[in-house]
């Protein structure tokens, strides 16, 4: 994600069970994103560094075809006969589980340890800007209207709770254009992440961590 830009990373130690094969997934995640902001670059209201990222991967499409599949979300044709929108992305594995690991990076990053309490493979993860499906085909107008409806009513209460930034890599953050991150802590100790790539995709990812983990996660953002 951050190929080419000046910036360190956050790194923590690998776990084998859910890093030890990743089979491109990384890349193929990145170049599904990108591939359809470049879709419809004409269209959003992109960033610079966006445009760069863009730019930059386009040569990788080629090499995640497998993975990644560039079709319109809306079958537009079948009704109009022509084409107004540009194309999405289909990933052929899921988003959710890459979405889960970075979750559990950036507590680890946090507290300097895994919190045993959290079960990373049963979290819930939720987008508004993902519509999940069996396979790569074209759905009716009225079907995506129907998922985007409540999918944004759903965004628009969650975007409605308190949320404070989070951290980045030091002593050189990441483009916040490309990834930034918030948390919101519920009184009962949940914790939400929302994680924002290339402001244009969302991912929520909520969790209940133990009450040390909570504190340490308070304390990283100053919310004591």
């Amino acid at each position: 994600m951050f190929k080419g830009f000046d910036c360190d990373s956050i790194t923590v130690p690998a776990c084998v069970i859910h890093n030890g094969d990743k089979s491109g997934l990384d890349q193929a995640f990145i170049a599904a994103l990108l591939q359809s902001l470049d879709s419809g670059s004409d269209k959003y209201n992109l960033s610079d560094d966006a445009k760069v990222a863009i730019k930059r991967i386009r040569k990788a499409y080629k090499h995640v075809k497998h993975k990644v599949v560039s079709v319109p979300l809306i079958d537009e044709e079948a009704t109009t006969g022509k084409r107004r929108w540009p194309n999405v992305s289909y990933l052929v594995e899921s988003i959710v589980p890459w979405m889960r690991q970075l979750s559990a990076a950036l507590v680890y990053d946090a507290l300097q340890e895994r919190d045993e309490a959290v079960d990373w493979d049963t979290v819930s993860v939720w987008s508004a800007e993902f519509i999940a499906s069996p396979n790569p085909q074209s759905l009716p107008f009225e079907k995506v209207a129907e998922i985007v409806l409540l999918n944004y009513v759903r965004k628009f209460q969650l975007e409605s709770l308190d949320w404070v930034s989070g951290w980045s890599a030091h002593p050189r953050p990441y483009p916040e254009a490309v990834y930034h991150f918030q948390l919101h802590f519920e009184p009962d100790g949940w914790v939400f992440f929302s994680h924002v790539i290339y402001r244009q995709f969302q991912w929520y990812v909520s969790f209940l961590p133990s009450s040390e983990a909570l504190i340490g996660l308070r304390e990283r953002v100053g919310q004591f």
